[in-house]
């Protein structure tokens, strides 16, 4: 071992350790990415999907027309109400026929117009039913148990499942950092012979570390665009592109979550064998 380490040399064992380092950079910073943007997803799935609660208020028989407006703007300045939607009856009852897969006559549609009232996370539902019920205006304002039920569980799962995905994010982070300071001691005890100074052979050894460290997130992190364009390509002519966020989405988050990293490297100190740049305790 004295014959490959210890007098600063380049030999055929230690660059294809270097060699192994780098590409095990690469590979980590590629997986990283990958559950930083998977985070974000889940991210969009809670806010976009489960956490849009809504309710229904049925409007009363052969109102005016500014009555329907009066009615839509007094609940759209509730602070509860994230938006509405006006649903006239024929549009609730091709929506009727279609789940119930019949054809039913028009002449017998017996809906009325509604308006769908969209909530904030967290609002007390019963509390806005009953300031709506009490308009004239309003025959009945219903919600949909069953799928209020559901969107919490479902709400609570994809929660859990983020915060997994969070917490791989972690570990693969400090795992790179623990390779980058396995690296700068190479790098030490390879000059250990050279520079007699411990502090300024650890300072060395981590500067000449850290920019294989950064040019390794650097192609890491293009690698991982490139492939998630090719991806998203794939998934819009598959018919589901729905499914992945736009480049410009995932593009701001990779990049500062592997630009924390880098910062942490350089500022961190390095610590072989309780020394971190000072001397032995």
């Amino acid at each position: 071992m004295r014959e490959l380490f210890g007098f600063g040399k380049e030999n055929s064992y230690l660059n294809r350790l270097n060699n192994k380092i780098f590409f095990s950079l690469v590979v980590i910073f590629i997986t990283f990415n990958i559950f930083v943007t998977f985070s974000l997803h889940i991210n969009g799935i809670i806010k976009e999907n489960l956490n849009n609660f809504f309710i229904v208020a049925d409007l009363q028989n052969n109102l005016e027309k500014n009555d329907k407006n009066e009615i839509e703007k007094y609940i759209l300045e509730l602070n509860e109400v994230k938006s509405t939607r006006f649903m006239d009856k024929k549009e609730s009852f091709k929506k009727l026929q279609n789940d119930l897969n019949i054809s039913i006559p028009k002449s017998t549609n017996p809906l009325s117009d509604s308006i769908l009232i969209y909530l904030k996370a967290g609002t007390d539902i019963d509390k806005i039913q009953e300031l709506i019920e009490t308009k004239e205006e309003v025959k009945e304002v219903y919600k949909n148990e069953e799928y209020l039920h559901f969107s919490d569980n479902k709400s609570l799962t994809w929660g859990v499942i983020q915060i997994g995905s969070g917490s791989i994010c972690f570990l693969l982070g400090l795992v790179s950092i623990l390779i980058f300071n396995m690296s700068v001691g190479l790098e030490f005890f390879n000059n250990i012979n050279i520079d007699r100074n411990p502090e300024r052979n650890i300072r060395n050894s981590k500067i000449r570390k850290l920019l294989s460290y950064t040019f390794a997130s650097i192609v890491a992190i293009l690698i991982f665009f490139n492939l998630y364009l090719f991806l998203r390509k794939y998934s819009f002519l598959s018919g589901y592109n729905f499914i992945l966020l736009s480049f410009r989405e995932i593009l701001i988050w990779n990049i500062l979550t592997v630009t924390f990293l880098n910062f942490l490297v350089w500022v961190l100190p390095i610590s072989i064998f309780k020394m971190d740049g000072g001397e032995d305790e």
